[in-house]
C-alpha cells in the first residue's frame, strides 16, 4: 500500500492539509448541513495535478464579494489563492469547494 507522501512533495502534502483543513472548517462553520449530511472529503491524484473536493451539499456561494469579506470572513478562501493553482465551487446537489494542485512534470 502506497501513501500520498508517496507521490508528492512534502512541501506539496503540507498544502494540501492546510487547504483540507480551512475548506472543512468552513465548511463546518458556514455551510448550513442538517444533521445527518456529513461533509465528504476526497483527494484524486493525476499525474499532472493533485484535486482535492469537500463536499458538504451548501447551496451558499462561497465566492468572497469584497475585500474586506475576504479579508475578514472568508480567510480560508485566501489562504487557498496564495497555495492552490485553482480554486472553485461544486454546483449543488453536492455543494462545496474544490482545489487543485499542479504537480511537477516527471
Amino acid at each position: 500500500m502506497t501513501s500520498l507522501a508517496d507521490h508528492v512533495s512534502a512541501e506539496l502534502l503540507e498544502d494540501v492539509r492546510l487547504a483540507a483543513s480551512e475548506l472543512v472548517s468552513n465548511s463546518y462553520q458556514h455551510a448550513g448541513n442538517p444533521p445527518g449530511h456529513p461533509i465528504k472529503v476526497t483527494l484524486d491524484l493525476r499525474p499532472d495535478r493533485l484535486r482535492l473536493e469537500v463536499v458538504d451539499r451548501s447551496v451558499f456561494d462561497p465566492t468572497p464579494e469584497t475585500r474586506r469579506e475576504r479579508d475578514d470572513v472568508r480567510f480560508g478562501l485566501a489562504i487557498l489563492d496564495r497555495i492552490a493553482d485553482g480554486w472553485g465551487r461544486i454546483d449543488p446537489p453536492e455543494g462545496g469547494i474544490w482545489a487543485e494542485f499542479r504537480l511537477p512534470k516527471q
